[in-house]
């Protein structure tokens, strides 16, 4: 499981905007932040927050697309006050390329997380919208390391990939664990260089076939 996630995932305050934002055409859709709908106390209030992301002061998300259900969407956690006008316009002003790259690209793995109606792995084709690779694609050896039933993990990395789960970034991962942000990196890289890895998503996936 991706820490409180499961259990809070659907009291995230920005669940209902997003949804609202993606059924309008492309070209309005607009990034939309924590800041937008609740003022800082309120946030540090929610379950959402005290549960799941107790380190995020804010966070930002451009939707991408609505299929049933299901939102795509770009989302960027700030743990330094609020996202700014500016950093929403920058953002605002990727989403064309973005959906573009959303368009001709296809997940690495046959399966997604869902938080409801029950928490899990589910496979992808519940999720509309979203594809698998063909089984010989160039992603084939990340899929076949991250179903390795005993990668060689070390527990220090094995704490970074827990936090790296909960969606927290390098400098929350290094205050939780009271080391710098630069040797949560080194730990990170290892474990991509090990497994044949490309990001932090794969290394999740990792993490969480064998937990």
């Amino acid at each position: 499981m991706i820490g409180a996630y499961p259990t809070v995932g659907h009291t995230h305050p920005l669940r209902a905007p997003l949804r609202t934002l993606a059924r309008k055409p492309p070209a309005s859709l607009e990034p939309i932040r924590i800041s937008d709908v609740l003022a800082p106390r309120a946030w540090r209030q929610t379950p959402f927050h005290r549960e799941a992301m107790p380190d995020a002061t804010d966070q930002i998300c451009l939707p991408m697309a609505l299929h049933g259900a299901v939102v795509h969407a770009v989302t960027l956690t700030g743990d330094a006050g609020t996202f700014t006008d500016a950093q929403a316009a920058v953002l605002r002003a990727c989403g064309p390329h973005l959906r573009a790259v959303l368009r001709r690209s296809s997940p690495v793995s046959e399966y997604a997380f869902q938080l409801a109606p029950e928490p899990g792995w589910v496979p992808l084709t519940t999720a509309p919208g979203l594809a698998p690779r063909p089984a010989h694609s160039a992603h084939q050896a990340d899929r076949d390391t991250a179903a390795e039933p005993n990668p060689q993990l070390s527990e220090r990395e094995r704490q970074v990939l827990a936090l790296v789960t909960e969606g927290l970034t390098d400098a929350q991962i290094a205050r939780r664990l009271k080391i710098s942000p630069a040797t949560v990196s080194r730990h990170l890289h290892r474990v991509y260089h090990r497994h044949g890895l490309a990001n932090r998503a794969a290394a999740a996936g990792l993490y969480l076939r064998v937990s």
